[in-house]
């Protein structure tokens, strides 16, 4: 044993702090730990075989760059990286990165082994191992990989940069590109090899009893109500959590600040040492480019059963309500996130007066602990909650509870969101059409209208028109018609089509526009004749107008009057 590994010290009992995060490794040689003395053990579950392998090989260098000489911190990573026999066991120590073997988990300290990091059993295990390797005063969990919150890990959101870490924009990012449509997950830790995941109630089934004192999500979305309503400290005895309600940069957490961050404080508190990490978060992340929308919440997980209690008065509260109109106005000024059915849940209670959204914010601020956000997302609070607008994911619902997610059953909110279409009363220009199949609901524009701009609600499906919106002109002198549409929504991808109205009221298409993509205007160009009268449809594409504050902007010009 090399005598700087291992300082002794009787007396002390040994407390691993399980740390959720991206690429990890566990411990196994021919060293006897159990006698030593350590403040703080680590536990970093590195499932990184996925798109995040460099992202895992960037993390591990910087672990291996801190001050950690085994003496009264360790960190002990399991990672499993890209592709087949590729999973080691790792303790940085003294600059470098020592190869550990373990016979619980199967692995040695030089060959080339395989674990499924997205199995519970692989978790299991590896925490079992190393709790009963080493002894410490606080145990820490790092959760490291792709993240979606309760959701899923399928989809086409687009974003410019996160840590899915899927090579998006910004050194990728950690989040999944979850669709509206895609297949409920309510994931961390996918492993790709293996094609499975570790769902949220499979993590704390596994977390149950382990005497974890602060568990680390380093992964996008995780910071959300449902996702630490399953960790909460009733459940499995945890009592912090470390999380985002946005996404994760690809290189994560700085891993060599905070490790000596806490080398520097060894005698710190779970919850003090939540807070240093959310500083070194933000004293690596410039509030500017691409990552002024990063944040990172620090939780307290025995307080969240009294933030699901007040969530369910307050929803008692908005079934009391004779319409929509405010619940519709509060969502449209929500803060929303890189999966825009994420929104932050205390801006939304913001929007109104009543004492049970007073009550709910209460109870927020006093389980938010402490959180940071950058100013591309000033009104984050700590805590995010899916909140669709139509078309809402069926597993959501207590009674479609397919991944067991306790929320489901113990809140209110899933039934009031699945029983209810919102959007509605934000963007009133919706078409609407008679017996005859006449449009009767509409924009009259003239060629000397102001410029305008509507909103498009979003996942709105209708078996004629959808969410178009409809712009109407009859034509006094004919000529060219130029139409420009612009201010289009990063997340949409807007179309033009112009229609003539015939004599009977149904439509001729004249024209289609189509020439660019997400966040792109159009131009629509053509010769208009006298005394006709034609439509001029904007629509999404796919239907994929995330927000309600998602709008437009349409002018016109050209030789023709109207």
């Amino acid at each position: 044993m090399n005598k700087f590994l291992y300082h002794v010290k009787l007396g002390l009992t040994l407390v691993f702090l399980v740390f959720a995060a991206s690429c990890g490794g566990g411990s196994n040689s021919s060293d006897s730990f159990g006698e030593s003395t350590i403040d703080w053990v680590f536990m970093v579950y590195m499932a990184a075989d996925n798109n995040l392998d460099s992202s895992a090989v960037t993390d591990l260098e910087e672990m291996k760059s801190s001050r950690l000489n085994g003496d009264r911190v360790r960190f002990i990573v399991l990672c499993d990286r890209q592709g087949n026999n590729n999973t080691h066991l790792y303790e940085p120590i003294g600059g470098k990165l020592k190869r550990l073997s373990s016979t619980e988990l199967g692995l040695t300290a030089t060959g080339n082994e395989e674990l499924d990091t997205g199995s519970p059993v692989t978790l299991e295990k590896f925490i079992t191992f190393v709790k009963s390797k080493y002894k410490a005063n606080h145990y820490g969990l790092v959760l490291w990989n792709h993240g979606g919150g309760w959701r899923d890990r399928g989809g086409n959101n687009k974003s410019s940069f996160a840590r899915s870490r899927a090579n998006h924009g910004f050194n990728g990012q950690k989040s999944p590109k979850n669709s509206e449509n895609g297949f409920v997950v309510k994931d961390i830790c996918w492993d790709d090899l293996s094609t499975s995941y570790l769902g949220n109630n499979a993590v704390q089934q596994v977390l149950k009893g382990k005497g974890i004192d602060l568990l680390c999500m380093d992964a996008c979305l995780m910071g959300m109500v449902e996702t630490a309503y399953e960790m909460r400290k009733s459940k499995t005895g945890i009592g912090h959590i470390v999380f985002s309600e946005n996404i994760i940069p690809g290189n994560g957490y700085p891993y060599t600040t905070i490790i000596n961050a806490l080398l520097d404080a060894l005698k710190t508190t779970p919850a003090d040492f939540g807070k240093i990490i959310v500083d070194k978060y933000f004293d690596f992340y410039p509030d500017s480019g691409a990552t002024n929308v990063v944040t990172l919440s620090l939780v307290n997980l025995d307080l969240i059963d009294e933030v699901v209690t007040s969530l369910n008065e307050f929803v008692s509260y908005l079934e009391t309500l004779p319409n929509l109109n405010t619940v519709d106005y509060s969502r449209q000024n929500v803060q929303a996130y890189d999966t825009p059915q994420h929104v932050d849940l205390y801006k939304f209670a913001d929007g109104f007066a009543d004492a049970s959204a007073a009550n709910l914010k209460t109870s927020l601020n006093n389980a938010i602990v402490y959180e940071k956000h950058n100013s591309g997302v000033s009104d984050s609070h700590g805590l995010s909650i899916y909140f669709p607008l139509v078309t809402k994911d069926a597993s959501y619902k207590g009674n479609n509870n397919t991944e067991s997610i306790d929320f489901l059953d113990d809140s209110t909110w899933d039934d009031y969101l699945q029983a209810r279409n919102f959007g509605y009363t934000i963007d009133d220009v919706e078409p609407q059409t008679n017996a005859n199949g006449e449009i009767t609901s509409y924009v009259a524009v003239s060629k000397n209208s102001p410029e305008l701009g509507y909103t498009l609600d979003p996942y709105i499906s209708d078996s004629n028109w959808g969410d178009e919106d409809f712009y109407y002109l009859t034509v006094t002198t004919g000529g060219s018609l130029n139409v420009s549409l612009t201010s289009v929504p990063w997340n949409c991808d807007l179309d033009m089509s112009l229609y003539e109205e015939a004599n009977n009221g149904s439509l001729i298409h004249l024209k289609y526009v189509n020439n660019h993509g997400y966040g792109e205007g159009e131009n629509l160009i053509y010769n208009i004749e006298s005394s006709k009268s034609y439509f001029i449809v904007v629509a999404p594409v796919t239907g994929d107008s995330f927000s309600l504050s998602d709008s437009y902007s349409l002018s016109f010009s050209g030789t023709a009057e109207y």
